[in-house]
Parts: C-alpha cells; sequence; structure tokens
C-alpha cells in the first residue's frame, strides 16, 4: 500500500491528501456523483487506491483520485465497462505523470499504448481518455506549457495560431493475410479533420502488436489545410473531439 500511495503521490507531485467527504464533494461540485457502495467496488477492482490514515485522518486519498473517479465516472456514462476502464488505467496514469511534468512523448506514449493490447472497446476509449486528461484539466494557458515530443523527434508547443492535432488509428490483423488493417480512424484536435497517414509524427497507431505498422501508402507530405480522404471503405471516422 505504501508503494501504491507514493506512486499516486508522484503522479499528482504532491503530498496533498482529501477526505472521502471532499472527494464526493469535488465530484459533486463537477457534477458527478459516487455512492458509497460504487467507490468501494471501484476500489476492489483496482481502478482508485485504499484510503489510507495520515495522522488523525482516517480515510484519506491523494488529490489526484478526484480526478481519478471522475474519469471513471464519465468513462461509465460513455457507456464503457469496468473491464475497459482498467485495461486502460495504466495509460491514465501514463499520461497523468506527463502532464504533471510538462512533458508528453508521443512515441513513447503510443509503446505504452500498444504494450497493454488492450481490447478493441478499450482502445476505442483512448482519444477519450486523452482528452480527459490533457484539456478536462487544464486552461489554455497550462495547455501551452506542455513540451510535445513527436514521434519524428521534433519538440511541438500548442499554441491558438498553431495548434496540437493529434490522430488516432485503430488497427487491426488480418487472421488470413497476417497484415495489418486500418478499422477507424478519429482526431483529436480543433475543429477541422485530416487524415490518417500513420507517416504523421502526431499519428497514434492502436491495436496492433508492437513491431508491426500499418503501411504508408503514400510519401510525407507537408499539411495543406486541405481535408483527404481515407480511401478505404472499411476505414470509418469517429467523433472529432475538441482540443481546448
Amino acid at each position: 500500500m505504501a508503494a501504491e500511495l507514493t506512486e499516486y503521490l508522484d503522479l499528482q507531485d504532491s503530498t496533498e491528501m482529501v477526505t472521502k467527504a471532499e472527494v464526493r464533494q469535488a465530484l459533486r461540485d463537477g457534477g458527478l456523483t459516487i455512492s458509497d457502495r460504487n467507490l468501494v467496488y471501484y476500489t476492489s477492482l483496482g481502478l482508485v487506491p485504499p484510503a489510507v490514515r495520515v495522522g488523525n485522518r482516517a480515510g484519506t486519498y491523494p488529490q489526484i483520485v478526484i480526478e481519478q473517479l471522475a474519469w471513471v465516472i464519465r468513462s461509465r456514462e460513455r457507456g464503457l465497462s469496468l473491464d475497459a476502464i482498467k485495461e486502460v488505467l495504466p495509460v491514465w496514469r501514463w499520461l497523468v505523470w506527463g502532464r504533471t511534468r510538462n512533458c508528453i512523448d508521443l512515441r513513447e506514449f503510443e509503446l505504452a499504448a500498444r504494450r497493454l493490447e488492450p481490447s478493441i472497446e478499450a482502445n476505442y476509449a483512448i482519444p477519450n481518455l486523452v482528452h480527459d486528461v490533457i484539456t478536462s484539466c487544464l486552461c489554455g494557458e497550462c495547455l501551452q506549457q506542455i513540451e510535445w515530443i513527436l514521434k519524428d523527434g521534433t519538440s511541438f508547443r500548442h499554441t491558438e495560431a498553431n495548434p496540437l492535432k493529434l490522430s488516432f488509428l485503430l488497427a487491426t490483423v488480418d487472421q488470413a493475410t497476417g497484415k495489418p488493417h486500418l478499422m477507424a480512424w478519429t482526431q483529436l484536435s480543433f475543429p477541422g479533420l485530416g487524415s490518417p497517414d500513420p507517416s504523421q509524427p502526431t499519428s497514434i497507431t492502436l491495436g496492433l502488436p508492437i513491431g508491426l505498422d500499418l503501411p504508408v501508402s503514400r510519401p510525407r507530405e507537408r499539411p495543406s489545410g486541405r481535408a483527404r480522404g481515407c480511401g478505404r471503405r472499411t476505414t470509418r471516422q469517429r467523433e472529432v473531439l475538441p482540443l481546448g
């Protein structure tokens, strides 16, 4: 338990603790609620850490648990199963850790997500997870403090004039041919469309084993500001989530 507490304090980069009453009040302030029964159940599943005693304060949690529970509750409201939430919980922790340190490496993020080999349902949840962790808890000014290391190794900072646009490409392996196949894609960005190009340094490929990647069907191009179709009837675009 001590190791888990240390991990959560490291995530929030502070020793701030809150009581269960404070957790529930913070959730209510955000328009969310949780019953004691569900809190106990989520704890038993490992979705939130168990409460600890700190001095004379019993039943306390690291402050970051408020955000963690809010993410779990919102995910459940979207229809995500508890199994899928548990699958992507390590990705949530990874992103919070990077956000706290104002540096997120997209190549490492993709490796972290793919190494888990989550289910299709869990992979579909990752764009919303990124939206919750990065944009729901940061003001525009704070968002601009994050240094993004793109997959080509370059450094990028989000601004209103030059917004960050992350593409998520969900792929699978064709059982007959053994080749990767693009199933769906979505973009996390300000309003506007891009294209599902795995060669772009802001594209995150999900669903494939490490070492197996989607084929690049065309050379790298500079963004033209014009949307291009994906060119595959079996690929469906999902919703575009606003960043910021």
